[in-house]
């Protein structure tokens, strides 16, 4: 199988990015400003890069893949997280992981169907939801304001009230907040979210249901995109692959843990309104929080 060099660089800048911020929790230091720039550069080369072989493209691109699964299995720590997390969420990225090589080996028959690739995407979407979920119940109750100005906003939404001029429960200066050493003063109106967040977060409070949910849902519905866009360019392999391992990347728990919202612009904007110019492009935003710039590279490469 022919491996565009956009996938091998951009891949390479997920790899770089990810590994390199692992040490500082994405805040700032020294290392993982390098390797934010390396990054960057490596990004660039991917959106020039032309069809054609290059060296080793096809080794490097499932090197940097698999190393990425791997970093995510020794990256899922949380800051609330209950006792039992520290074994079970490695375990579920392993599996996963496993279930990916099986997909991609899979996949790469030439009587790779319709069926058979909605079966793979499955399995695949199976995977990265299960972690989420997991993430969610291994920290249900975090001392995170975003998250509680989600469910509030949203709780808010739903009586009819205005969430811009409401409170929220604060978790701050509360003896879960003493118990962790947080000790930022009570904000019952921390700085607000847009309100694209506090609308998607509605359906799962309507539901009785934890935020958290619509983001992991979030993430699901862009690795779609990252699959349906190798479908589309017939190459069904790389699709699966790569949105196995944007599901899987490193730190998911502690994204889920912290209620980032950024996923949600991967749901909205992957499939976008016009798919079959756009598609995957909004995994691609939120990729360049994330590390993974996947989703585009995979629409241009064929």
């Amino acid at each position: 199988m022919l491996i565009h060099p956009r996938l091998t660089f951009a891949l390479l800048a997920v790899l770089v990015l990810n590994l390199g911020t692992l040490h500082s929790w994405g805040f700032y230091t020294p290392w993982a400003f390098l390797a934010v720039i390396v990054a960057i550069l490596l990004g660039i080369a991917a959106l020039r890069a032309r069809p054609g072989e290059i060296p080793l493209a096809g080794r490097s691109t499932v090197c940097a893949a698999v190393v990425l699964h791997f970093a995510a299995m020794f990256s899922t720590g949380q800051l609330y997280s209950e006792p039992n997390s520290v074994i079970l969420l490695p375990t579920v990225i392993g599996f996963s992981f496993a279930a990916t090589v099986v997909v991609g080996i899979w996949s790469t028959n030439p009587e790779f169907s319709r069926k058979l690739f909605v079966i793979a995407l499955c399995i695949v979407l199976t995977g990265g939801l299960t972690l989420r979920t997991l993430a969610i119940h291994s920290s249900p109750d975090p001392v995170v304001d975003v998250l509680a100005l989600l469910r509030d906003g949203a709780d808010h939404i739903i009586a009819g009230d205005n969430p811009y001029a409401s409170d929220i429960v604060t978790p701050y200066g509360t003896p879960r907040a003493r118990q962790f050493g947080v000790t930022e003063p009570p904000d019952p109106r921390p700085a607000g979210y847009p309100p694209l967040p506090l609308i998607l977060s509605i359906p799962p409070r309507l539901l009785g249901l934890d935020v958290r949910y619509s983001i992991a849902a979030a993430d699901c519905v862009g690795a779609v995109a990252i699959a349906l866009a190798g479908y589309r360019r017939r190459q069904p392999g790389i699709g699966l692959f790569i949105a196995a391992t944007y599901l899987q990347l490193p730190r998911v728990p502690f994204f889920i843990e912290q209620a980032l919202y950024e996923a949600m612009n991967a749901a909205l904007l992957g499939p976008g309104p016009f798919p079959a110019g756009v598609w995957g492009a909004g995994a691609f935003f939120h990729a360049l929080r994330r590390g993974g710039v996947a989703g585009f590279v995979v629409r241009r490469a064929s």
